[in-house]
């Protein structure tokens, strides 16, 4: 029979804290000047790590998370519940597509429609536009 410990994740049980995505985004940029420096001195011709790049504009853009966004959900899902016309699993439903598009993060309408399958048939494309004006 296993011990209760064996159950508690790696991290935790060595008493180090998990990352935030700005944390990661620290270290990450940190070690891009360091691997620039690097590959520099060691006159590499490329000086471009593709997959490093790739993860490191991922976790920029997803750690922006910005409050002006916050602001716009609130008075957004504020204004669908003074609406008397929809049910509540409606409203359920139109929560989640909400919270995938700030999931997601998408840069604009179109890409939103392509990420999020089914979200034109609970909002409208003046709903979704809203999140990015």
């Amino acid at each position: 029979m296993e011990s209760e410990e064996s159950d508690i994740h790696p991290l935790s049980s060595n008493g180090t804290n998990a990352l935030s995505l700005v944390d990661v985004r620290e270290f990450l940029e940190k070690r891009k000047n360091f691997l620039k420096k690097f590959r520099k001195e060691k006159n590499f011709k490329n000086n471009k790590i593709q997959n490093f790049e790739k993860i490191l504009e991922y976790s920029c853009r997803f750690s922006n998370f910005k409050t002006i966004k916050n602001q716009k959900v609130r008075y957004f899902i504020n204004q669908i519940k003074e609406n008397k016309d929809i049910q509540q699993k409606e409203f359920i439903r139109i929560e989640i597509f909400i919270c995938k598009i700030l999931d997601l993060d998408p840069k604009n309408y179109e890409e939103s429609v392509n990420l999020i399958p089914g979200i034109e048939k609970f909002l409208e494309y003046k709903d979704i536009k809203f999140f990015f004006e």
